[in-house]
């Protein structure tokens, strides 16, 4: 498929999801996969079939198709206008010269006096070898095999139209890892190997001389948090965002996989070590494990503010788990990458009632990070009632 299609593909995708249309990233990927298939190959100007096609895999009511008919409209209209880059145009390769199909090109043509008449002679032609010289082929093995398979091949011109760059996030990850190294402390650590200076002085002072040095363990900085990241659902749109954030995390504290855990939603009896959802942990066994620790925890979901919806079981489901999560330490905050004005109305706006929640900003990460250290940081109710 030409990449100036996909330019088109990808402006009636993002129209159609700002009109309101379920759309995720898993549905975008299935139309390009069905309209790069061997069975769809060469029909990229069938725009019936295009058509067909996407409304097929993109709509699921009559409101749906009439939106896609619309907008669909308007983007062949300005498609039909689009120049189209010379790096991204079709080779042209019609050969020229060709006879034509009417005239046999042997018909009426005299023998020539020099061409070789014996019967035992044959055309290199004939025998099934090509005596053409070697072309090059533009085209890697492994080009060709993702060709062969169907799969989407993207010019670098295009690609870097799309390319997610850190300068688009709320917040870069140089700014998440400096607010997350204030949350590093000392901790002592392994054997009794460094002089305790102040204890051998007044050891000193008690018995008149020196009987034998006091030693300690060595400090070292350790990272006190444990993360909790809502995966799939409405957040399928922030799993970028979540893997910079947890990227920070690891590279500013240094904090080890086994405290960061992934949940769906809600942490039911389960949550888990993978971010696809795979391996299970027990929600006991997390509960045991931060209790022993008393670390502080955070949790980075939308809390249903990313659909605007207000699902009293799972506020219900997330209250017991918050309370839980309380008895147990008192440094707990929600990161929400919806702005505030979105949480209104949303399951998220009665959840910032139980525990700090900010938004996925700069002053958000801030904030955090102080409600983390124990600062006291009133929730939405507390302020509203001052």
């Amino acid at each position: 498929m030409p990449d100036y299609y996909l330019i088109s593909i990808w402006g009636l995708y993002t129209r159609l999801r700002r009109e309101g249309m379920s759309l995720g990233v898993s549905e975008y990927l299935d139309a390009l996969k069905a309209l790069n298939s061997p069975l769809a190959r060469n029909r990229e100007s069938d725009l019936s079939f295009v058509e067909t096609t996407l409304k097929s895999l993109w709509t699921t009511s009559k409101e749906d198709e009439i939106i896609f008919d619309h907008y669909f409209e308007l983007v062949v209209e300005e498609f039909g206008k689009m120049e189209i880059p010379e790096e991204l145009r079709l080779p042209e390769n019609e050969p020229e010269n060709q006879p034509d199909p009417e005239v046999d090109p042997q018909q009426n043509q005299e023998p020539d006096s020099n061409q070789i008449t014996d019967p035992d002679y044959k055309d290199p032609g004939e025998s099934g070898v090509d005596s053409r010289p070697a072309t090059s082929n533009p085209e890697t093995s492994a080009e060709i095999a993702a060709r062969l398979r169907g799969d989407l091949i993207i010019s670098p011109q295009v690609r870097e139209r799309f390319e997610i760059s850190d300068n688009y996030l709320p917040v870069g990850p140089r700014a998440m890892k400096q607010a997350w190294r204030f949350l590093r402390r000392l901790r002592p650590e392994g054997p009794a190997s460094e002089l305790d200076v102040e204890a051998t002085l007044e050891n000193i002072a008690e018995n008149g001389f020196l009987l034998e040095p006091v030693m300690k363990q060595r400090m070292k900085i350790h990272a006190e948090i444990t993360l909790l990241i809502d995966r799939r659902g409405s957040m399928l749109p922030f799993h970028i965002l979540e893997d910079k954030f947890v990227e920070a995390a690891t590279q500013g504290l240094r904090v080890p996989d086994e405290y960061i855990f992934y949940f769906h939603n809600v942490p039911f009896d389960y949550v888990y070590k993978d971010k696809s959802l795979r391996e299970r942990f027990p929600v006991s066994e997390f509960l045991g494990k931060i209790n022993q620790q008393d670390d502080p925890i955070v949790i980075f979901s939308d809390g249903g503010a990313a659909r605007g919806s207000l699902n009293p079981e799972r506020i219900q489901a997330m209250t017991a788990f918050i309370r839980t999560l309380q008895l147990q330490t008192r440094r707990l905050v929600w990161i929400n990458p919806m702005p505030p004005e979105r949480w209104e109305g949303s399951s998220a706006e009665y959840l910032a009632s139980l525990i700090p929640m900010v938004p996925f900003s700069r002053a958000g990460i801030t904030k955090a990070v102080d409600i983390l250290r124990g600062k006291p940081v009133l929730t939405s109710v507390e302020q509203n009632r001052k």
